[in-house]
């Protein structure tokens, strides 16, 4: 049974008078990045990114949520340095990021992401410290 509609047809993924279900679903995804059009894999980087940030999820509330209770903060910086972390190895498996120089603007803003949790963490390890005014 053919589509009535042949633009609907093509919205939905069929080519060249052929039903969606006729054709392998890989090759109704694939979508290749330009100039890459030779290689047939890519690495998931949002499957990646997905179970790093799972991991750093199990270590703050597992590990670190107990150990930094005494001081309000420092488990919000360290989230964003364990974030920025796995952010930065990610971004440079990806092939579609802007370069700054020798570094992808994502891994940039990454390194920014770790200065700002080791400042952070130092700020809260120092008010923690720090006789309480009163």
């Amino acid at each position: 049974m053919e589509p009535a509609d042949p633009a609907r047809a093509r919205r939905r993924g069929a080519l060249d008078g052929a039903r969606a279900g006729d054709r392998p679903l890989g090759e109704l995804l694939q979508r290749r990045p330009l100039g890459y059009a030779q290689f047939e894999y890519f690495h998931p980087t949002f499957l990646y990114e997905s179970l790093w940030d799972f991991g750093v999820f199990l270590l703050l509330v597992g590990w670190l949520r107990p150990r930094l209770a005494a001081r309000p903060g420092a488990l919000f910086f360290a989230y964003i340095g364990l974030y920025s972390v796995g952010r930065f190895a990610i971004e440079a498996l990806r092939l579609d990021s802007f370069w700054l120089g020798p570094l992808r603007v994502p891994q940039i803003a990454s390194v920014v992401g770790v200065l700002v949790a080791v400042a952070g963490i130092a700020w809260t390890n120092r008010r923690s410290t720090s006789p309480a005014a009163g």
